[in-house]
């Protein structure tokens, strides 16, 4: 690979034939021989190029063609012929598009193809095992933990509805397949108005209007807390469960003042009594565990709740009623057994067996369910949080895209392109009849710029520079030149305009102090950089002056480059700028005739220069700005 040349040695393209290329001599030694050359001369035709003693050359043919065939020539071929037989500037671009447009494609396929790939991963627990514990579904890291809990953590909590509908249900069963005694009255009332009371509360955020402030207030509290929301709910459960417990113990001591009731006794005995008595006998045992299984649902549906609580209250319900069934309730489910199989009894299995059973398989089926709900939870709010962190990053590239837009592009230029469909390699260009035009440049910066090891090959020079150019651009963000634009810089010249704004509507037929109001910005600016730069000379014991240039008229802006794109101006104002830049007086500002009319109305005093020969122009008279008279009402800003 061929090594970029010193910057030093790259000054003789600037002496061009027509079909020909000027290189110095070592530009020449980088070339390694790929390329014919004979004597340029460069010395009788440019003075810097014989000031600096350099050797220069033209390239003749090319003896070692491009790898890829682009100038793949004769050796006998001349310059000409070889323009002649490359391909177009069309058909390079056609090349070129095609192939974007096949590697869009590619990457394109190779992006639904990874995404595809992602996504299958993600369904799988093994990515949420990565971050979380298999057994108990936490998260690893206890900031994810925290997040995970502040998220799950709901205002209102209308999950918790479902434990009133269970008691209500249950005691309606209890009305029709129980006997109705005092004691179980008392148990069902209050255990209804508890648990009503306890779930109005925790879903009493949901009707602000209807339930008093206080109340309200309560449930939030309750439920964004992880530790107040658990234990609320468990002492609902627990009242559930209560209420079943009570109602069981009344059905065990129903059989107390029966005792002509017995297990041993016989089927047609047993069945006879009952239905004389039936009113009084508890002989529907069966019904608790089927209140035990609505709990154990109510308790599944409780989103909010945590996986390891829930195990923990199903596991214990489901093992209490088991027990109950087993060892206390007895009589009642022999009774049941007796009038339910008749005869037949002793060759089917008991309805505490069958029922417990049953009640243990929908408790671990239960189990199961809540750990799926409680996994794909943490799944949904991983995936959310990668989401969003991949959501950040993109936001903060895309505006440091729109910043980097932003400082290449003027904004009212950038906008149109990123807020319109735009192709990259169309043609923008804008005519404005009334712009103020600036250049600003060091003239000795040249004598400072030296690539010796004491400036670190120039690179301390550049940096001094930079931190110039910096300044002037910060001044930029003050109010008062909300409409100066930075055109470009070259080397150690600035260049700046006003009245590109579009947000300023100019009235052709107004005032000169309203239709230039820009342009007395625009000098004002040209002051603040003489002054800014007078600070960094102060704090760098230095002495850069700056040779400024001012004028006004029509131009044309547009952004040239389909690629690297870059936004100029054209036009005889510009050109005039340049050269009231190029040949003023150092620490001066130098403008024409008609500019220093417009700014005399603005209070700004001239002293004439005299005729200036401008290139293109002729003969201009030309005046230096010597101040402002302080007396003078300035220009708005807005």
């Amino acid at each position: 690979m061929i090594r970029r040349p010193p910057r030093s040695t790259l000054f003789p393209y600037t002496t061009l034939f027509r079909s020909r290329v000027h290189i110095s001599e070592k530009t020449f030694a980088y070339l390694r021989g790929e390329f014919e050359v004979e004597p340029g001369d460069g010395s009788s035709r440019d003075e810097t190029i014989k000031s600096s003693g350099l050797k220069t050359y033209f390239i003749v043919k090319i003896l070692k063609p491009y790898p890829n065939g682009t100038l793949d020539i004769g050796s006998g071929q001349n310059a000409d012929n070889v323009l002649e037989e490359t391909t177009t500037a069309e058909e390079i671009a056609t090349k070129e598009d095609t192939k974007m447009l096949e590697d869009a494609k590619h990457s394109e396929e190779n992006y639904r193809k990874r995404l595809f790939q992602e996504q299958e991963m993600r369904g799988k627990k093994r990515h949420l095992y990565q971050t979380c514990n298999p057994v108990t579904l936490r998260f690893k890291q206890k900031q994810m933990e925290d997040e995970y809990n502040s998220q799950m953590a709901n205002p209102v909590d209308e999950a918790t509805a479902s434990a009133p509908i269970v008691n209500l249900l249950g005691t309606l069963a209890h009305m029709l397949v129980l006997p109705r005694t005092v004691a179980s009255y008392l148990t069902l009332c209050f255990g209804n108005i508890l648990i009503l009371v306890l779930s109005l509360i925790s879903i009493s955020p949901a009707f602000p209007k209807r339930i008093p402030q206080s109340v309200t207030q309560l449930g939030k509290n309750i439920n964004e807390s992880f530790v107040k929301r658990h234990l609320w709910i468990f002492l609902i459960v627990v009242i559930l469960v209560l209420v079943n417990v009570l109602n069981m113990v009344l059905c065990e001591s129903s059989y107390s003042d029966h005792q002509v009731l017995s297990i041993n006794a016989s089927a047609a005995d047993v069945t006879t009594t009952v239905k004389r008595v039936s009113s009084e006998l508890c002989a529907n045992p069966q019904y608790f565990t089927s209140y035990s299984v609505l709990v154990l649902l109510a308790i599944t549906v409780l989103l909010h709740v945590s996986y390891l609580m829930k195990l923990g209250l199903v596991a214990a319900i489901t093992v209490l009623q088991t027990y109950a069934n087993v060892v206390c309730l007895t009589v009642p489910f022999a009774v049941s057994d007796l009038t339910g199989f008749g005869p037949q009894m002793t060759s089917a299995i008991s309805r505490k067996y069958s029922l417990s059973a049953m009640l243990g398989s929908i408790g671990l089926a239960l189990l199961f369910i809540n750990r799926h709900m409680e996994a794909a939870t943490r799944l949904l709010f991983k995936w959310k949080k990668e989401v969003e962190e991949q959501k950040g990053q993109v936001d903060q590239v895309m505006h440091k895209t729109v910043t980097l837009v932003y400082n290449i592009l003027p904004q009212h230029v950038a906008n149109i392109f990123l807020k319109t469909n735009m192709r990259h390699d169309e043609l923008y260009s804008q005519s404005y009849t009334e712009v103020g035009v600036l250049f600003a440049s060091m003239p000795n910066f040249s004598d400072f710029y030296t690539e010796e090891s004491v400036n670190n090959q120039g690179l301390e020079c550049l940096r001094f520079l930079n931190e110039v150019i910096s300044d002037f651009d910060a001044l930029l963000k003050e109010e008062r030149f909300f409409d100066i634009i930075k055109i470009k810089t070259t080397g150690a010249t600035y260049m700046a305009a006003s009245g590109l704004n579009d947000n300023v509507t100019l009235q052709g037929d107004g005032s000169i102090r309203e239709r230039w109001a820009h342009l007395d910005r625009l000098t004002q600016f040209a002051l603040a950089l003489k002054d800014t730069l007078q600070k960094l000379n102060a704090e760098s014991f230095n002495n850069f002056i700056l040779r400024m240039g001012i004028n006004h008229g029509p131009i044309i802006a547009g952004v040239i480059g389909a690629r690297k794109p870059h936004y100029d101006m054209w036009g005889n104002t510009v050109n005039v700028a340049s050269r009231m830049e190029s040949t003023g007086k150092a620490g001066c500002i130098q403008v024409v005739e008609e500019t220093a009319n417009i700014l005399k109305e603005f209070g700004y005093e001239f002293e004439q220069r005299g005729m200036v020969q401008v290139k293109g122009k002729g003969h201009l008279m030309t005046y230096y700005l010597i101040g402002r008279n302080q007396r003078s009402p300035s220009t708005s800003t807005k």
